[in-house]
């Protein structure tokens, strides 16, 4: 395998019986050569190879015995270029009728397409207009019986304004940083073959300039995906940021679900109604308690709850919000933590109107 090894930014695909393994879990028995184990590990680590997930089987050998042992020789390795190339892969094994191992499957697995919703993008700050956006929506006058629904209201508004102004402003952004790539390129093929005109190098240097805050933004959006909230968007490249998005998306994806007789599903419209069916029937099922808790016995300390329902401090609300995470979302609006600071601090967006909303009854 170390001799096999492509040059970097090569798609790499590793298959066969290799009659190692690298995991206890690999065998059902603890008769393990560590040695070895830990040598394949290396080996894996060096060549910067990932294994395929097998989804229906633990085991790929047996030895026919009465008293089996089974061991998962047979194995898909990959590295992180191949994933990117091929990000919807599922690996199945079948029914070992000509062997004693079982051959493997790999197939591409239809995902289905995840309905676009709202994101707060949080180097949309740095861009300018952004402020006056989030103001004018925020402004305008809406309905709404409480204060929760006016804010809900108001969160609307801002979702659809900030929506249209980043298609306006960004549009298809990794598109333009391949176009703007392809035109930069088709330039210097120009400029060895003959010397380019005035308005030809301005176009050159221009398009320079906008690779750069192309790629600026494509890499916060990739690093914004991974949740790599531990490191700096300027840290690290866009390919490091896709890598681990990839992995979150695999670990996220459910591709089989085992029915309550047994059967294995793989149609994601099945597997979303055998789903809904299961929630239904586990939290629609009502039991009778036969025991109940004697809370005088406990002796626990009375706690006074007459403040319990007392409205909420503007102090209050100012600390809750200065210790939200800036860049994870507290709900399903999308907003995240960055935003809802923003409004609280910020004076070019009126926050003095923001935060009076909070504290409506």
């Amino acid at each position: 395998l170390l001799n096999l090894k492509p040059p970097q930014d090569t798609p790499w695909l590793c298959i066969g019986d290799f009659n190692l393994i690298h995991s206890a879990a690999d065998k059902n028995n603890l008769s393990l050569n560590r040695r070895l184990m830990g040598r394949f590990r290396s080996t894996l680590d060096t060549c910067e190879l990932l294994e395929l997930t097998l989804h229906n089987r633990k085991f790929t050998w047996s030895n026919g015995q009465l008293r089996p042992t089974l061991v998962r020789l047979d194995r898909f390795f990959y590295n992180g270029d191949w994933d990117e190339l091929f990000p919807n892969h599922c690996l199945q094994a079948l029914s070992s009728s000509m062997s004693d191992h079982c051959p493997l499957f790999l197939c591409s697995q239809e995902r289905p397409p995840r309905e676009g919703h709202f994101k707060f993008e949080h180097f949309w700050t740095k861009i300018p207009g952004f402020y006056q956006v989030v103001e004018e929506a925020w402004n305008k006058p809406v309905g709404g019986q409480n204060a929760m629904m006016i804010l809900h209201n108001k969160l609307l508004n801002t979702t659809s304004a900030l929506r249209a102004w980043s298609r306006k402003v960004f549009g298809e952004a990794r598109m333009q940083l391949h176009m703007v790539q392809k035109i930069i390129f088709r330039l210097d093929q120009a400029q060895e073959e003959r010397d380019l005109s005035e308005e030809e190098v301005c176009l050159l240097k221009d398009l320079k300039v906008r690779v750069l805050g192309l790629a600026a933004v494509e890499r916060a959006r990739r690093r914004q995906c991974s949740r790599l909230s531990w490191l700096k968007s300027r840290d690290a490249c866009t390919k490091f940021f896709h890598l681990k998005m990839t992995a979150k998306k695999h670990r996220n994806f459910i591709p089989a679900l085992k029915k309550r007789d047994g059967s294995v599903i793989w149609n994601h419209a099945e597997k979303e109604l055998e789903l809904l069916d299961h929630y239904k029937n586990l939290l629609g099922t009502k039991v009778g308690r036969t025991r109940t808790i004697n809370w005088n016995l406990l002796n626990l300390p009375i706690v006074d709850d007459a403040n319990l329902d007392a409205p909420f401090m503007e102090q209050e609300i100012k600390l809750a919000i200065s210790e939200l995470p800036s860049e994870k979302a507290p709900g399903p609006d999308g907003f995240t933590g960055a935003f809802y600071k923003i409004l609280l601090v910020d004076h070019q967006v009126d926050g003095t109107r923001c935060f009076q909303l909070f504290l409506l009854v």
